[in-house]
């Protein structure tokens, strides 16, 4: 999962730097147990919570499915993974690779509409297949 993350998060960094921002990216949340048991979902609430951004969602493997930005990450993530007695599932087929873990990318709380251009920024350099396919 480390390469794919590392290069976002060197993307991330350089586009902080580039445009005077500071967006925060959260360590990865995973959705299911790992072969240990662990589950940030059974523990936590989802990682930024209320707040605007940008995030990733990630296969086993470390693959980057997916780029996207929410105005709420509590929102977003509920749509994709939470079904309606709490538990986590994956509520769509869309994904070409089961997801497994989410990253979030907060954006400042006064400039939540920078999430708009770091998104692109990211898709543009990292091709996330989920985001690619079939376009």
């Amino acid at each position: 999962m480390e390469s794919n993350l590392t290069n976002a998060r060197k993307l991330i960094e350089e586009y902080n730097q580039l445009y005077n921002t500071s967006f925060i990216t959260t360590e990865p949340y995973r959705l299911f147990p790992d072969e240990d048991g662990v589950c940030e979902f059974k523990d936590q609430s989802w990682p930024c919570n209320g707040h605007a951004g940008v995030y990733l969602i990630l296969a086993n493997d470390g693959e980057l499915l997916y780029v996207g930005q929410t105005i709420s990450f509590g929102y977003r993530f509920y749509q994709y993974f939470k079904d309606d007695n709490g538990t986590c599932v994956v509520r769509s087929s869309k994904w070409s690779k089961e997801p497994v873990a989410i990253v979030a990318i907060a954006a400042p709380d006064d400039k939540k509409f920078e999430r708009l251009s770091l998104e692109e920024y990211l898709i543009q350099k990292l091709q996330p297949i989920d985001n690619i396919r079939g376009k």
